[in-house]
């Protein structure tokens, strides 16, 4: 995924988690001082990035993000190690044959 697709469905998630227009939100904001997003609410807001922009953001990542630019900077490192046309970051469960 390119970069500026990256950050446009980021963008438009973090709007929708923190209900309110996202222009003029300096990088520097805190995501939970400032957004008022609460762990679940990062977490939430980081899984629907994760599914619709098809990378995997890990757990250790997760509990260092403070500021909407490590948001960013985290998900921009995520893309980057995220295998090409992956698909879902999930297996699919296998089929099974009928007795």
């Amino acid at each position: 995924m390119t970069a500026p697709s990256l950050h446009w469905i980021a963008r438009n998630a973090l709007a929708r988690h923190i209900q309110r227009d996202i222009r003029g939100i300096p990088m520097w904001y805190s995501l939970s001082r400032d957004l008022r997003l609460t762990p679940l609410g990062l977490v939430t807001l980081v899984l629907d990035i994760e599914e619709a922009a098809r990378v995997d953001v890990s757990l250790d990542e997760l509990t260092h993000l403070e500021t909407v630019g490590d948001l960013f900077m985290c998900l921009s490192k995520a893309a980057s190690t995220t295998v090409p046309g992956r698909g879902s970051p999930y297996p699919k469960p296998r089929a099974t044959r009928a007795a």
